[in-house]
């Protein structure tokens, strides 16, 4: 069977050299039997198999006499012998002319990378998913053009929840394709025939996929990576792959965990589309709403929502958003390609001679590699922006030793990036930012190393802070510690909790030490309780600053009180402020304190490097560097800050004034660029927004309420989304139609009498059925009814299950090809009576 003329496409001429006339149908491809790569899912929707590599272009690098694979780009897929063509897909109908230059056929390329799979976590993401498409179609884009891509890490990850929830899967997924594609018994035993050892391989399964009682179908491919080899290698396949492959409109990313709000996903493709010069944007990331009895859970809801009012929107004023989470976030396509993903953001595979401890901790998340090389491209003017109004629910550590670990990551990324900023900074002044954007831009990499810099000090100046609130209220001028002597053991106390918890750190991992850290948690809480004691006991019993510490401290409180107001965020920081105080003491001393001791396993994650016993040495090497650095500097500081106390000396808290002041001003600028940024949204939403138009034969989606019968064993009540009378807006050709479609439309807005609705609905529907041959629920129960026969009458007749008929009628399932031949039947006879 050949293809038809208008399906006739070409790959990138790359490809065509390795793989002339990569396209064909299921009966071109003589060489492998139909039977194993395409099978029916339990639903009885097909299911399509394919296995890929990477086309991957290589070149020999040197490095302490070693020879390393550098990849200089990917080329999108080759194909696994015995195939030599693309099947006859979804993933084949996407496919791009780059010689044609046609317009694309997907707009918008959805990844969900997969770490660990969960099978909750991942229908949540694949609901809100399906939840956003009815907005894109509101706006003339269907679901056509809509692709989502699963990709999961590793084979071996995925059969251990594949075992206990295959039920669910096997929709997706069926192993005995894979096992008569590679002749195998054991999946993990796939491999490519004549490879090389380095060789990436996945399988991939497509579908059109609905989800729970969605009637919209979504594009989708499952694939399965066969060796486990973290996020920025899924980000190649998905990037180097199937974006080469497509060449979508627009990217966006997320993760296995979150669950995008309806219309959250509109909203960055809306904020994409209407700004050429915005590279990327991205949402607020809010925490699952599961318990706030949870001390973790609580303190990172107060966390995320004071992160996205403070930082994103300062951020997202100057053009440069430095965190876009690999989460929730999306870019355009165009905007990616060249130097931002091949120079920079795959640079562990690129240049794998350069990847050092240094350069490793600096990929720990790499997505914030990416931002700045797409600000700072050559020759571009690209900014970055925060999405206020698209949100999303993420799953978070749940335990205060699994957020430890999450946090030893993200703290020493922040670190190690700002020093790499500095270096490459100068790359902006290649770009085409001027006047305000260019100094927008410099200055959030001054604020950003302010920042960096009162973290790394934080250590000091909590402990020389606590100091001297308790000196300040306990002073005995007869002491030469100044301190009445109990107050002296609160502060050893104190001392000797932090090198607790730096000796526990250096010695042993997280893992074995739980209860430990739990204990020092629960009491580095204490220890900020009784410090916010202490300094309400200071401002009460007054001192010379009295009066401006507490208009300062007023003026700072009314205006974060007022952006978490007009950021319409109370309720959620109120739940968990109590929360994030109680934990504020653990995330400067435990987790601080906890990264700094253990850089070189931050270095080995995230990439996956494979390293010898001498480059493990040097690591641990660079991890005694950084510590000694960090821990001396601290102790410095701390020191001379104590002795200036001792010596009666006020004046000479200048020093820990200063801290205190750079915080303040830090804050301020985050409160007013907070206030700003939100004025200016509602502002232009409200009076000068542009908005992506909706398209003028757009056909909304209603929503039924349905109650099963009493005599179904699955009787529930529920709403069931269903689409209107059978028209559809590609069907539009001429002024019949669209009389048509206007009569449609009067029908649904209530504008007939009560008298001639039922008469001219039924009207309609006869006409939508002579014209299109649709079968619609509401048209089956009208044709009953004009027959005068009930349910059981005419599953009698039509040997179908009355059951099921009434699914049909209610449009909570479409019927099967084998029904729907037997309903037209039944329809057309107009003498089909009860037997």
């Amino acid at each position: 069977m050949s293809l038809k003329d208008d399906k006739d496409q070409v790959l990138h001429q790359t490809i065509l050299d390795v793989h002339p006339d990569p396209y064909a149908t299921s009966a071109e491809m003589g060489e492998v039997p139909k039977s194993t790569f395409e099978s029916r899912s339990p639903e009885g929707d097909l299911l399509i198999y394919q296995p890929f590599k990477l086309l991957k272009q290589t070149e020999d690098r040197y490095k302490d006499d070693k020879i390393l694979k550098g990849l200089l780009n990917c080329d999108g897929f080759e194909f696994i012998a015995p195939d030599t063509k693309f099947r006859q897909s979804l993933l084949y109908d996407l496919l791009f002319d780059y010689e044609k230059d046609e317009q694309t056929r997907c707009e918008i390329l959805i990844l969900v990378a997969v770490d660990v799979l969960d099978v909750n976590t991942y229908k949540e993401t694949m609901l809100g998913i399906t939840a956003n498409l009815e907005y894109f179609r509101q706006v003339g884009l269907q679901t056509e053009k809509i692709c989502c891509i699963v990709i999961i890490d590793g084979m071996e990850n995925f059969m251990r929840t594949y075992k206990n929830q295959c039920d669910y899967f096997k929709q997706f997924f069926d192993q005995d394709l894979i096992k008569d594609f590679f002749h195998v018994e054991d999946l993990r035993d796939c491999k490519v025939n004549g490879g090389n050892s380095d060789d990436d391989l996945l399988h991939c399964f497509m579908k059109n996929a609905i989800f729970d009682n969605s009637n919209i179908k979504l594009q989708m491919v499952f694939a399965i990576k066969q060796e486990r080899s973290l996020k920025l290698n899924t980000h190649l396949w998905f990037f180097g792959g199937f974006c080469q492959m497509i060449n979508p409109g627009y990217v966006m990313l997320l993760e296995a965990g979150t669950r995008p709000m309806p219309k959250a996903l509109f909203y960055l493709y809306e904020a994409l589309r209407i700004d050429d010069h915005l590279a990327g944007c991205c949402g607020e990331l809010k925490v699952e709403d599961k318990t706030y009895w949870n001390l973790a859970l609580g303190a990172q809801a107060a966390e995320y929502k004071f992160n996205h009012i403070f930082n994103k929107s300062f951020e997202s004023l100057t053009g440069y958003v430095s965190e876009m989470p690999s989460s929730f976030s999306a870019y355009q396509w165009n905007a990616l390609q060249g130097d931002p993903l091949w120079k920079y953001y795959f640079k562990p595979f690129t240049q794998p001679e350069k990847m050092t401890p240094y350069q490793a901790s600096i990929y720990s998340y790499e997505s914030e590699v990416l931002t700045l090389a797409l600000v700072a491209k050559h020759k571009c003017n690209y900014t970055l922006r925060y999405v206020k109004r698209a949100t999303a629910k993420t799953t978070v550590p749940t335990s205060i030793i699994d957020l430890m670990i999450q946090r030893r990551c993200w703290i020493n990324w922040r670190w190690h990036l700002l020093v790499d900023l500095f270096k490459t900074f100068d790359l902006i002044s290649k770009s085409k930012h001027e006047g305000f954007r260019s100094l927008a831009l410099r200055f959030k990499v001054l604020v950003y190393f302010l920042d960096t810099l009162c973290i790394w000090f934080s250590v000091a100046g909590l402990y020389m802070a606590f100091a001297y609130c308790l000196r300040q209220t306990y002073r005995d001028e007869s002491r030469e510690s100044n301190i009445y002597g109990w107050g002296n053991y609160v502060i050893l106390l104190y001392i000797f909790q932090i090198i607790v918890i730096f000796s526990l750190s250096l010695s042993a991992s997280i893992d074995r030490l739980k209860g430990e850290f739990k204990i020092l948690s629960s009491i580095q809480g204490a220890f900020i309780i009784f410090f916010i004691s202490l300094q309400i006991k200071i401002i009460l019993n007054g001192d010379p600053y009295t009066e401006w510490k507490i208009g300062f401290t007023l003026i700072i409180l009314a205006g974060v009180l007022l952006n978490v107001i007009l950021h319409c965020s109370v309720f959620e920081i109120a739940k968990g402020i109590a929360h994030l105080t109680f934990l504020s003491s653990s995330y400067i001393n435990i987790f601080l304190i906890n990264a700094i001791c253990n850089t070189q396993e931050n270095s080995l994650v995230p990439i996956n490097l494979k390293i010898d016993e001498e480059q493990a040495s040097d690591y641990f090497m660079y991890r005694t560097k950084c510590t000694l650095v960090w821990a001396l500097s601290n102790a410095t500081l701390a020191y001379f800050l104590n002795l200036f106390d001792l010596q009666h000396n006020t004046e000479e808290y200048w020093l820990l004034y200063l801290m205190g002041i750079i915080g303040a001003v830090l804050l301020a600028v985050r409160i007013l660029a907070a206030f700003i940024y939100i004025l200016n949204e509602y502002f232009t939403s409200c009076f000068c927004k542009k908005n992506i138009s909706i398209d003028e034969n757009y056909r909304p989606i209603q929503v039924k309420r349905v109650r099963y019968s009493k005599k179904n064993p699955e009787r529930i009540e529920k709403d069931i989304i269903i689409d209107e009378i059978g028209f559809n807006p590609e069907r539009i050709c001429n002024d019949k139609d669209q009389e048509y479609i206007m009569k449609l439309n009067n029908l649904n807005a209530g504008k007939f009498s009560l008298s001639t609705s039922k008469a001219q609905e039924l009207s309609l529907l006869d006409e939508s059925y002579k014209r299109y041959g649709d079968i619609n629920g509401d048209y089956i129960r009208s044709i009953r009814r004009r027959k005068g026969l009930s349910v059981n009458q005419v599953s009698k007749i039509t040997k179908i299950d009355k059951y099921r008929l009434k699914i049909i009628e209610n449009n909570i399932d479409k019927p099967t090809p084998e029904e729907a031949a037997i309903l037209r039947y039944y329809i057309n006879n107009e003498n089909t009576q009860e037997p």
